[in-house]
This record gives C-alpha cells, structure tokens and sequence, in this order.
C-alpha cells in the first residue's frame, strides 16, 4: 500500500546536496499554513533524490531553481522504517519522499461571465414529430 501526501506552502529551507557514486538527494522544509491556527504553522521535511538509473537530476536541478521562500506544491509518498539496537527501545522513522513538485498556483482560475446559450425552441405542434 502507497501512502500518499500533498502538500502546498512555502519553502522555509533547504538543506545542502548529498551524494554517492550513483545517486543524489537534498531535503528541503515547507512550511504549510494552519487552518485552524494561523499563529502556529506545519514544517514538514521532505526529500527528493534521484535514482541511480535515472537520466534526470531532480535534486541538482531543485537545488538550482528552488530558493527559499518560493511557493510550491508538492506531492510525495511517506515511507517509514523501524530500528531497534540491543535492548533499548524500539524507534520509529519515517520520510516524505518527494515524487512531484509544482509552483503553487495561487491565483484562481478566471471564470467566463457569458451567459448560458438559450436552449433550442420546439413547436408546440406535435403533429410534426419526424417517426
């Protein structure tokens, strides 16, 4: 089962590039505003990497056109992981991976103000019934 998440907000920052010999990631917190309480906003940490086949570089080029405080959209799976050492208590981790992200779409779309086309008139006639 895929566990999804969207999420649109500001970046509030990023932190530096990581790599190995076949892969890249970067992290990066968004801060989401609280409906129920503007005074207390989300950060939320997600990560975007690359896979190591992949043509594309999707933390380079994040790292080179994002910048904080450029509002995004994004969308990301949530991933989680458990780890235990010796007998101390379990702990518990869990990711936001990163899969899409947008410019956030701030402005509403524009609505037409035409009117409704009238709908087509019959004859009352019903004698002029074509079956």
């Amino acid at each position: 089962m895929n566990l999804g998440i969207q999420a649109t907000g500001t970046i509030h920052s990023i932190k530096d590039l990581y790599e190995g010999d076949t892969w890249r990631s970067i992290r990066f917190t968004l801060r989401v505003e609280n409906d129920r309480n503007p005074d207390y906003p989300h950060y939320m940490e997600f990560e975007l990497g690359n896979k190591p086949d992949s043509e594309y570089d999707n933390a380079g080029d994040f790292a080179k056109y994002r910048k904080i405080g450029d509002e995004i959209s994004v969308e990301a799976n949530v991933t989680g992981n458990v780890w235990q050492k010796g007998d101390k208590p379990e702990m518990t981790f869990n990711k936001l991976k990163a899969w899409k992200i947008e410019k956030a779409d701030n402005e509403e779309p524009e609505q037409d103000e035409e009117e409704p086309e009238e709908a087509p008139s019959f004859p009352d006639d019903e004698d002029d019934v074509p079956f």
